[in-house]
């Protein structure tokens, strides 16, 4: 790397030379390594040393060099200014203020070390060190140092900038894919039961008008009726959520016959697609919890029909709850095709689907889990899941807690 030429012929001339080369080095972000590298070089036109090293902590990069690049105690010294970096960062969080720090135990290298913090301006975000068996240093050299420092820690906060830039780049661009398939899936799901009304709606009008397809026709429009009804009403919670408009009935709520009318409620479709649905009922089986019974339902609904949909014929659900500390643990696990690990972490985001895979006539929008979360988290529970991979099926667990029963339970419906 090149820098420009400054002929100065004086002491302070050949300093100012020195810090304007390492400043040059310094701005541009393009071979970060290379350009630290080069730039501790540089500090021996400032301040002479045997041995010199640079810790960059600033997330989500970590970066070490030293010089010389194959130093034998590079090891030994990566760690030491690391805990230094911890300590340093304790005494400026408790306002005791920044200093340069000798290490506490010299290396074999060298008798005199120094190392002084990169200071940006709201954090440390490293820790320069130099090293030399020769003399110790002097105030002159140390705020030669300190000003080198300044300027490194100035390149890790603008490759930190860059880095958090090119994060948020990255999520927007994942949310816009995201969206748009939602928007895709949204008009496929829509359309779907809409052209089996309309295609039922005319063999009425053109076809024979037996008994038996009159029934068939109303009772696959009414089927398809109630998958639109659900639909809208997915839209509509997820509008409410976002608006903050999302209303709950809460009151003293015996969980267990929720749980138990939603599996009932289940079982059928279940049962038709061959796959096996149980209901462990723990015992005793009576937990109170203050909650709204109706979203609570659609809440085990929604994870049930998940569980069942991508769970092949011949597989099981299994429903299971027990009570952990002041908490009540309720967990479906299924046999399903299972999760991907790095999928994990988005699977209750909105509009989120692994890659588009689930994207088939049964996948739905995508919306159905970020509301089971929502409703969740205002109960003030959780919801987790927990896979091995694909085709190793998944649990997901709530967890919910629990309240005294109250003197006089309220009549809930259930």
């Amino acid at each position: 790397m090149s820098s420009p030429l400054v002929s100065i012929e004086t002491t302070d001339g050949r300093l100012a030379r020195a810090l304007a080369d390492i400043a040059y080095v310094l701005a541009f972000a393009e071979q970060p390594e290379a350009r630290i590298q080069r730039a501790l070089e540089l500090v021996r036109e400032l301040v002479a040393y045997d041995h010199c090293a640079i810790l960059i902590d600033a997330a989500p990069q970590r970066r070490f060099a030293t010089i010389p690049a194959s130093s034998p105690v590079a090891d030994r010294l990566y760690v030491r200014l690391h805990r230094l970096l911890q300590r340093v960062s304790d005494r400026a969080f408790q306002g005791n203020g920044i200093e340069p720090y000798r290490l506490p135990e010299p290396l074999s290298v060298e008798s005199w070390s120094l190392a002084v913090p990169l200071v940006s301006v709201d954090a440390i975000v490293g820790i320069l060190h130099v090293g030399r068996d020769t003399e110790e240093y002097s105030v002159h050299e140390l705020r030669l140092l300190s000003l080198v420092a300044s300027q490194f820690a100035a390149y890790a906060r603008g490759l930190q900038f860059l880095d958090h830039a090119e994060h948020a780049r990255t999520q927007a661009e994942e949310s816009s894919r995201a969206k748009d398939r939602f928007l895709a899936t949204l008009s496929h799901e829509l359309r779907t039961p809409l052209n089996v009304i309309q295609g039922w709606v005319h063999i009425l009008r053109t076809g024979p008008r037996t008994q038996a397809a009159t029934d068939k026709a109303i009772t696959v429009i009414e089927r398809n009726i109630a998958v639109q009804v659900q639909l809208v009403d997915q839209l509509l919670d997820a509008a409410r959520i976002v608006t903050g408009k999302f209303h709950m009935e809460v009151q003293p709520l015996e969980i267990l016959p929720v749980i138990t009318a939603t599996v009932d409620g289940v079982r059928p479709s279940a049962t038709s697609k061959g796959v096996e649905l149980e209901w462990v009922v723990p015992s005793p089986g009576a937990w109170w919890i203050q909650g709204d019974a109706t979203q609570l339902q659609r809440a085990f609904a929604n994870l049930l029909v998940n569980a069942v949909k991508f769970t092949p014929t011949g597989g099981f659900v299994r429903v299971s709850a027990e009570q952990h500390g002041s908490h009540l643990r309720i967990a479906v696990r299924d046999t399903g095709i299972g999760i991907a690990p790095e999928h994990l972490p988005k699977t209750f985001e909105a509009h989120w689907q692994a890659d588009g895979a689930l994207m088939d006539a049964e996948s739905g929008l995508g919306l159905g889990l970020s509301i089971v979360r929502h409703i969740l988290e205002a109960h003030s529970g959780e919801v987790l899941v927990e896979s091995d991979g694909p085709g190793r099926g998944t649990t997901v667990t709530v967890r919910l807690p629990v309240t005294a029963q109250p003197a006089v339970a309220p009549h809930d419906g259930h």
